[in-house]
């Protein structure tokens, strides 16, 4: 079980990842860089399987946020990776769905 987002994804060897894992009853935060995964924060969360959650990112500059069903867990600094594309991750034996994924760009001067 397990899922999560990856963004500035530059390859499949070099990107950010956060994700959910309910057997491990946490949420953390990574980077991977040339295929290692190196983790940034860890937050201990218990993960109830029997219902939906919200996974969301907020990144501005080295600025990078994550919140867990509307509470923030992280809001860290890091300035590795600058541009790239989005895209889901699971482990590879999880059963893993996602719904409503969405995308918002705000270019700066633009709020």
């Amino acid at each position: 079980m397990g899922g999560g987002l990856i963004w500035r994804a530059e390859n499949d060897r070099n990107y950010y990842l956060t994700r959910a894992n309910p057997l491990e009853q946490n949420v953390r935060l990574y980077r991977v860089d040339k295929g290692i995964r190196k983790m940034i924060a860890n937050h201990d969360q218990t993960i109830d399987v029997r219902r939906w959650h919200r996974l969301r990112v907020v990144m501005q500059g080295c600025r990078i946020q994550v919140f867990y069903d509307d509470g923030r867990v992280f809001d860290q600094c890091d300035r590795a990776l600058t541009a790239g594309k989005i895209g889901l991750w699971t482990k590879s034996d999880a059963v893993t769905y996602f719904d409503d994924l969405e995308l918002v760009i705000h270019k700066p001067g633009s709020e």
